[in-house]
């Protein structure tokens, strides 16, 4: 959500409360084999894919439509060495409850007069789709700006035949390769000297080369300069210290070109700041990692800064607990709830309500293979409003939303990234013959499903912050919907009956702390005991319904906002969520950057406000 659309959402609040298609020529055969070495033409020991499967999205001429709603990609990586370089089909799964959610999402796009106006103002609108008739997710994800030019990532991607099929929305990256860096220099036209690090020596001792980074003049905050974030990068303190990993994509020069970077530190664990018990991490989370920004004056001393924190637990007290409890838990694989905040680039956005955005998203530990060490990926669910910097509703890699040179937002805003493993999240729960699956997979299916809807407005071709729709609001909305829905699988008397005769099992134990965090959630969500219409009737449809579904216009909007306060300010929604995980013994990692990157004259970073919670 860019400041400006969170300008508009401020002012609300502050009266509230005082490439073309190509054909099927390249089809690939069926008889296909598996490819030993699928990073050709890039040197693997300084350079790893960044997924099985990438590519660029591309929308298909309207009369090449398909009616399950695929689209075609551009292979740039695949275990399959004749793919790449290919255009091939991708679809949604057969899966009923999938074709539910896509069902429920596919809307027919007619612009109205929000969107053209919006347009004029200089935010970018899915222009392509305009007058289409059922427009799936993923066309909506193809066509979310002008050129076929959406890169992204296919998890768990299957080809049938010579289609691929998918089980979950594609990931927006920021380019196809991965290396690791140090930047050693400019050299000319946009490029620099870089340093690999080698992994047997743990240091950056490995090849010298000079790469290009495509880095354009971008305006650091709307309203604040425009200059390149990478001016200066190599005396940056990420840079001296731990190092850039770089997101490459191939030019048409056929070289690797830098379109996005990702500090080193921002994502190896963290083994030596922690914060020990409920108490502290509470504290810090609240208002610590804010505070070294929350003003003018001490925004100027912190920019450029960042910070990796531990956040442990409960019964863990002292260093030597808390670096074990971190080994125990946050292991390779482990998942954990991302809870994402931005703040204000000042001077520009310096005031007395200062309204940033809020955004869920999912951590994932990981084995990295350019270091041998454990690293936090992060993968962001954005409910983003159309804006003029083009970052699209959906599912974006850390690369993608965070760091790449035209639109990541590291280089001119403070960040806030706090990542929590809560077990009764993270549970396959099957209790009593009831299978639920994962909490955190039902909220990142519901955060996918409304990312649809504000790529197209569903309908009208725009989706714009109101009182009742909002970045923070419509995340919570979608975490209403997955708590909704897990209620309605467990609200029998047999199932209670179960968890009853079973109160000692450790599954049955950590349902029942879901279910307790259930309740305080969705008190929030309802202030006023009343849940909003609009995610009432929402709720219970299987076929689209409008973003802005309040009804009764503006009053509507306003009275939808009213039902649901508490969600009306991002930073108030992250601090909600962050304190209820973190009491229910939740830990976890907090990252925190202030504008961190090139030299960037002219802007300070300040942190969001949080407005005092009414009764």
């Amino acid at each position: 959500m860019s400041s400006r659309v969170h300008a508009a959402s401020a002012s609300f609040a502050f009266s509230l409360l005082a490439v073309f298609a190509v054909g099927c020529s390249d089809a690939p055969s069926a008889d296909l084999s598996l490819d030993a070495n699928s990073e050709v033409g890039v040197n693997a020991s300084l350079f790893r894919e960044t997924a099985p499967w990438t590519g660029r999205l591309i929308l298909p001429h309207s009369d090449e439509r398909r009616s399950d709603g695929s689209v075609q990609v551009e292979i740039h990586n695949s275990p399959y060495s004749a793919l790449r370089g290919k255009t091939v089909w991708v679809r949604y799964a057969a899966n009923p409850a999938l074709q539910a959610r896509v069902r429920s999402v596919t809307r027919t796009i007619a612009f109205g007069d929000a969107a053209r106006k919006s347009m004029a103002k200089g935010n970018i609108h899915p222009v392509r789709l305009d007058g289409w008739a059922d427009v799936s997710p993923l066309e909506s994800l193809a066509g979310a700006h002008v050129e076929d030019d959406v890169l992204v990532a296919l998890p768990g991607a299957a080809l049938e035949g010579e289609t691929l099929v998918m089980s979950r929305e594609p990931m927006m990256i920021a380019g196809d390769y991965v290396g690791l860096v140090t930047i050693k220099e400019p050299a000319g036209a946009g490029a620099f000297k870089v340093v690999h690090y080698k992994k047997t020596d743990h240091d950056f001792t490995g090849l010298e080369e000079t790469l290009t980074f495509d880095s354009p003049a971008v305006s650091l905050g709307d309203t604040g300069p425009v200059l390149s974030p990478t001016a200066g990068i190599e005396k940056s303190p990420e840079n001296r210290l731990g190092g850039y990993f770089i997101h490459a994509v191939r030019g048409g020069d056929g070289q690797l070109h830098v379109r996005g970077l990702v500090p080193r530190k921002l994502r190896t664990l963290p083994s030596v700041v922690m914060r020990n018990g409920t108490s502290a991490t509470v504290s810090y989370t609240e208002s610590g990692m804010w505070d070294p920004i929350e003003n003018a004056s001490k925004g100027k001393v912190a920019k450029g800064s960042s910070s990796s924190t531990l956040l442990v637990p409960n019964g863990n007290t002292g260093e030597a607990r808390g670096l074990a409890w971190q080994r125990d838990t946050l292991m390779s694989g482990t998942k954990l709830l991302l809870i994402h905040t931005f703040g204000a680039t000042g001077p520009a956005e310096d005031g007395y309500l200062r309204t940033g955005h809020f955004a869920f998203g999912i951590g994932t530990i990981v084995d990295e293979p350019l270091t041998g060490d454990l690293a936090l990926d992060i993968e962001y669910k954005q409910v983003y409003a159309h804006n003029g910097r083009g970052i699209v509703a959906g599912s974006h890699d850390h690369a993608s939303y965070f760091g790449t040179f035209d639109r990541g937002w590291m280089y001119s805003r403070p960040i806030a990234d706090v990542a929590l493993y809560l077990p009764a999240l993270n549970r396959d729960y099957s209790l009593g013959g009831v299978g639920i699956g994962r909490p955190i997979d039902g909220l990142a299916d519901e955060l996918d499903a409304m990312a649809a809807r504000y790529r197209t407005g569903l309908g009208t071709g725009s989706s714009a912050v109101t009182p009742g729709n909002s970045c923070v609001q419509d995340s919570s909305k979608a975490l209403y919907f997955a708590l909704a829905k897990l209620r309605e699988k467990t609200d029998t008397p047999d199932f209670k009956s179960y968890l009853s005769a079973h109160a000692t099992d450790p599954e049955v134990i950590d349902f029942n702390q879901l279910t307790k965090l259930t309740g305080k959630i969705e008190g929030y969500l309802s202030p006023l005991g009343l849940t909003r219409l609009d995610w009432k009737i929402e709720l219970n449809r299987t076929s689209a319904s409008d973003v802005n579904a309040c009804p009764g216009g503006k009053i509507g909007a306003l009275v939808c906002g009213l039902a649901s306060y508490n969600t009306m300010i991002p930073r108030r929604g992250s601090d909600f969520y962050t304190k209820e995980l973190l009491l229910a013994g939740a830990g976890g990692i907090a990252l925190r950057s202030n504008d961190i990157g090139g030299e960037m004259p002219g802007i300070i970073p300040l942190s969001p406000t949080n407005l005092v919670h009414m009764p």
